[in-house]
């Protein structure tokens, strides 16, 4: 079943810069290797707009099916998939979505 995961994200305090090279130039790179996932799409908060959302950065995975999107990411983790320090860890909120309906 197709869907999508969303992943919000922040960078540690001062690491902006770090945070997304590593993102953009190694992390996306090798999530969009994994079978189940079809392309990614990465957003910065609007922080006028947007007050009480935290997390600066969003980036949202267009996969074949969900739940075999997790497992190949958590594959990848523990098989020694880089996480740059520059990524705040504590702030990370994530889900996973079946898709209902397109256009």
């Amino acid at each position: 079943m197709a869907g999508v995961i969303v992943v919000f994200t922040c960078a540690v305090e001062g690491k902006d810069a770090e945070f997304n090279e590593w993102y953009d130039n190694v992390h996306l790179p090798e999530l969009l290797e994994l079978p189940s996932i079809r392309s990614a799409k990465r957003y910065r908060l609007n922080e006028a707009t947007n007050s009480s959302v935290k997390q600066r950065y969003l980036t949202v995975y267009d996969v074949t099916d969900p739940g075999q999107a997790a497992k190949e990411m958590a594959e990848a983790v523990q098989n020694g998939m880089l996480i740059s320090p520059a990524l705040d860890r504590a702030s990370g909120l994530q889900g996973y979505f079946d898709e209902l309906a397109s256009s």
